[in-house]
């Protein structure tokens, strides 16, 4: 989630943040922020809170969410003191979204909601949209509230596109294909996903690549054409790169091993995916994902092994797993 330092219009600065190029430019920016930061004189309050919404956004992307936590807490308090109301409202959908990385809901509901305040009193449309949509993106769909993020991304979208440039639109569909998937919308799902990769590819957005494929994948699973399914991991995961979001690497091992476990002659490659992705989630994964793949990796231990100490392995696993989803207050979501 990046932003760009302009010193004229806090909302073309904002929204939408820069597209993702690289992990290579990622650092460069990095870098190129941390400098900036050394130079500002202690008074440099609305300089400093766009340099350190940069410094959170990068973090975000990068998937160190605790670094983007902490960097878009000291912007919040920067664009305060500056008297930046509308620049903190940006920034504080930007804490909520890396608040609900880091799995930590409870927090991220408030940020989203005083972002929400403040563009209802300032009567900032795009600032609204935006909210509307990092909290269905970030939010809803990993609370499984999927016909809230459904109205919520309805209610972005017309502004976003009047306004916005591909990369939040692309998004947008990416987010309402995972609720349509979940939903078992399965037709309106395929369609809306073509079009996202027509658009991802006209634009150049080969970021989103990753996710794209994952979805395509679990809407392969769903059709039970697991065959397909696995290609779709397969290419996603060639696809993370340093054009691609090397946050989904969690969530496609996790649909590869669930597509895998239709075919009983794969079942070691299946857990050969999800012990990938359990170790790509404690890495630097959404802690959701990380969450998701214990509990996989608990049930698989589970059901297709028969000796007593794999399966206890596996008791470990779902109890873990419980854990996490316990701490984030989404064990009800998603029961073990």
């Amino acid at each position: 989630m990046l932003v760009t330092v302009n010193t004229q219009s806090p909302v073309e600065a904002l929204l939408p943040y820069r597209p993702v190029p690289s992990l290579h430019q990622l650092e460069a920016l990095r870098q190129q922020t941390e400098q900036n930061l050394e130079t500002l004189r202690p008074q440099d309050h609305e300089r400093r809170a766009w340099e350190l919404g940069n410094l959170a956004g990068v973090a975000f992307a990068l998937g160190d969410g605790m670094a983007a936590v902490i960097n878009v807490q000291e912007a919040i308090r920067a664009a305060q003191e500056s008297g930046q109301v509308t620049l903190r409202g940006y920034l504080l959908n930007t804490l909520g979204a890396a608040l609900c990385y880091e799995g930590n809901y409870a927090e991220a509901l408030k940020a989203f909601e005083a972002a929400e305040s403040i563009f209802f009193r300032t009567g900032d449309s795009l600032g609204s949209a935006w909210h509307h949509h990092m909290r269905a993106r970030e939010y809803l769909r990993d609370a499984r509230t999927f016909g809230d993020a459904l109205r919520h991304l309805d209610l972005a979208l017309p502004v976003l596109r009047s306004r916005g440039n591909p990369e939040v639109i692309i998004e947008n569909y990416l987010t309402r294909v995972a609720c349509l998937i979940q939903i078992n919308d399965l037709r309106h799902a395929r369609d809306l996903i073509y079009q996202v990769e027509g658009m991802i590819m006209e634009s150049k957005c080969f970021w989103y690549r990753p996710e794209m494929y994952v979805l395509r994948a679990e809407l392969s699973t769903r059709e039970n054409d697991v065959r397909v399914a696995w290609q779709q991991c397969y290419t996603g995961l060639g696809s993370v790169s340093d054009h691609g979001d090397l946050r989904l690497l969690p969530l496609l091992y996790l649909t590869l091993a669930t597509a895998l476990e239709h075919d009983k002659t794969r079942l070691e490659d299946a857990r050969d995916a999800l012990e990938r992705a359990i170790n790509a989630g404690r890495a630097r994964g959404r802690k959701l994902h990380l969450a998701l793949a214990l509990r996989k990796m608990g049930q698989h231990l589970k059901r297709f092994s028969v000796r007593p100490t794999v399966r206890a392995r596996g008791s470990g696993f779902l109890f873990e797993a419980s854990q996490l989803l316990r701490e984030m207050s989404l064990h009800d979501a998603y029961p073990v």
